[in-house]
């Protein structure tokens, strides 16, 4: 039994320390052309990461407590939503809430009236100060733990068309549990 206690407690430990480097994204970069369009009944919601370049894990995302995916940076995915009033949920789970921020990772909402044939862009933005990455920092989530914070703020919010597209094209696909 100890030795078992013990190799769960290495493999913890070791995903703990190495950070970021499991998440990789691997789907297709996101382009206009490959997009679904609206179908007259119902919307398309974009949802979508973007921050300044340090990997923190995915965050969940759902709709009226449906789960949509989780993203990570720089990752984006879409469903199709009825009309109404909706409240968009974004919320770190208890593995993947990234240590001593502060509350910046607490869950966001946001409420959402969606329209008919429209498309929503929904951008989850982890701003984070310029300072560069310590020695310490870049040696894993222990480093980043013991080390200050550079994240100076973490937004929910919908974008408009223009502002929407822009952010996007640098992401890649994520899977969607809520395609329909």
């Amino acid at each position: 039994m100890k030795s078992y206690t013990t190799l769960v407690l290495s493999m913890v430990l070791l995903a703990a320390l190495s950070g970021c480097n499991s998440l990789s994204s691997s789907g297709p970069q996101f382009a206009m052309n490959t997009q679904p369009f609206a179908d007259g009944s119902k919307a398309i919601v974009y949802v979508y990461r973007i921050n300044n370049g340090r990997c923190v894990g995915r965050v969940g995302m759902s709709a009226d407590g449906k789960k949509i995916t989780e993203i990570g940076d720089l990752e984006y995915s879409w469903c199709r939503i009825a009309p109404g009033d909706h409240i968009f949920r974004a919320e770190w789970g208890l593995m993947d809430k990234p240590m001593f921020e502060e509350g910046h990772f607490d869950a966001k909402t946001l409420n959402v009236k969606i329209e008919p044939n429209k498309i929503y862009y929904l951008c989850y933005s982890i701003r984070e100060n310029d300072n560069p990455t310590t020695m310490l920092e870049s040696s894993g989530l222990l480093g980043k733990a013991l080390s200050k914070s550079h994240v100076t703020s973490v937004e929910f919010l919908s974008e408009e068309e223009a502002l929407g597209l822009h952010n996007i094209r640098t992401c890649v696909y994520r899977e969607s549990g809520m395609r329909k």
